[in-house]
């Protein structure tokens, strides 16, 4: 009988860390209405700060393994990401 191991691998912690904020950024989105703007606009710069920085950890555990398709995905969406970032800056600040 095989068990399932007690921690989970790095690129799994990850992957989870990068659903997580994109739930949270989500729930904000869906609360919008509660916060003033100056507060959202902080938040959800945080927020898109704190995916691109998994996203590059993600892509250096990626990149450890060895797979090189999926790094060129994982290298798309960052920088698909760091532009809706980037484009929140450039609207907002």
């Amino acid at each position: 009988m095989s068990s399932r191991p007690a921690s989970r691998s790095r690129i799994n912690q990850l992957n989870i860390a990068s659903m997580v904020i994109l739930l949270i950024i989500l729930i904000f989105f869906v609360l919008k209405d509660t916060f003033p703007f100056q507060t959202q606009k902080w938040i959800y710069l945080i927020l898109g700060i704190l995916l691109i920085v998994v996203d590059l950890l993600r892509i250096k555990e990626v990149y450890k393994l060895g797979h090189r398709k999926l790094l060129l995905f994982r290298i798309v969406t960052t920088l698909i990401v760091t532009g809706f970032v980037g484009y929140w800056w450039y609207l907002h600040f």
